[in-house]
């Protein structure tokens, strides 16, 4: 559950973990709060693609074409056509229209991010939904617990407005941040524990369909957010180290996953940014807290620090 949910699950080491505690009374407030903002966000959600398919604003010139592989070496002419090959990396581009998507910790950088790409010409647009990952599955606080009361409404938002998301808003960029990955989760009837070796193959594979509904009809490029792991102390106190690995273990996740995707789908490293150094990642960067509350949430002062970085960063990777 990442920042979110399982930032506040107590548990041993990742390689070890097969339970968790249950969450604390004042999460339980926080998922039934959660729970209601969902409901309203998803109709917002929804209602928010009435405006019919269009084009992705950003076309690549050159991205579908192939080069053909050498003539034979013969003197009889070949009576089939020379084989092609597929390009294997995204020429550089500009972003077009950049789309924000993911769950209340990317809800904490839309005002700055809609202000700074303004001022840079960036189109811009978001659609964070607080509470709820980029993936289907039912997120549980652990694989003897059922799913978090809100799952199933997560999981009908995702599947709702997911599909053709970058062409019916004009994305030409479409960057993912969301921590609810590093969540075990009910999928078809059984548990997938995160960071097995069985649960890490379902989770690609639901990441596989995520990336498949988003981009469908469009030549958008996917950035998927490395996120840093908690802050080693906040108001809450110290991070929970098992879901310090978790984070690191699913931005490893993501780098396997851009691999098989070199056209469309690339990461961007935020743990450079907020957590120099790696893990454990220090409250305070350059004189600013950053993440006071939880070590997960950005604060006004922490957004409005690592969102114009976070801009360049962008725009480094789309190059």
């Amino acid at each position: 559950m990442g920042h979110e949910g399982a930032g506040h699950i107590k548990g041993k080491a990742l390689a070890a973990r097969r339970g968790h505690s249950l969450p604390r009374a004042l999460v339980a407030l926080v998922s039934a709060l959660s729970l209601v903002v969902v409901a309203v966000v998803t109709l917002l959600v929804i209602g928010s693609d009435d405006d019919g398919p269009q084009r992705s604003a950003t076309t690549d010139a050159g991205e579908n074409a192939a080069a053909p592989t050498d003539a034979p070496s013969t003197t009889v002419a070949p009576t089939t056509t020379a084989a092609t090959v597929p390009p294997t990396t995204r020429p550089p581009r500009d972003l077009g229209r950049l789309m924000l998507v993911g769950d209340s910790v990317a809800a904490t950088l839309t005002k700055p991010l809609a202000f700074h790409a303004k001022a840079r010409g960036i189109p811009y647009n978001d659609q964070t939904v607080p509470g709820c990952g980029m993936i289907t599955g039912l997120p549980t606080a652990g694989p003897t617990e059922p799913p978090v009361p809100w799952a199933a409404t997560c999981e009908q938002a995702v599947l709702d407005s997911q599909p053709g998301l970058a062409i019916r808003r004009s994305a030409g960029t479409v960057l993912w941040l969301s921590s609810w990955e590093t969540a075990d989760r009910w999928v078809d009837g059984s548990v997938l524990v995160f960071g097995t070796p069985e649960g890490d193959a379902r989770l690609l594979e639901l990441m596989e369909q995520a990336r498949a509904r988003i981009l469908a009809g469009s030549d958008a490029l996917l950035v998927l957010v490395k996120a840093a792991p908690n802050a080693a102390m906040s108001q809450r106190g110290p991070a929970d180290e098992n879901n310090v690995e978790r984070m690191v273990h699913l931005n490893e996740l993501f780098d396997r996953f851009a691999a098989t995707h070199p056209v469309d789908t690339r990461v961007l490293d935020m743990v450079a940014l907020v957590c120099p150094g790696g893990p454990p990642c220090p409250p305070v960067v350059d004189g600013v807290e950053l993440r006071p509350v939880d070590g997960g949430h950005f604060s006004d002062a922490g957004a409005a620090w690592v969102v114009p970085r976070l801009l360049d960063e962008i725009v480094a990777v789309a190059s």
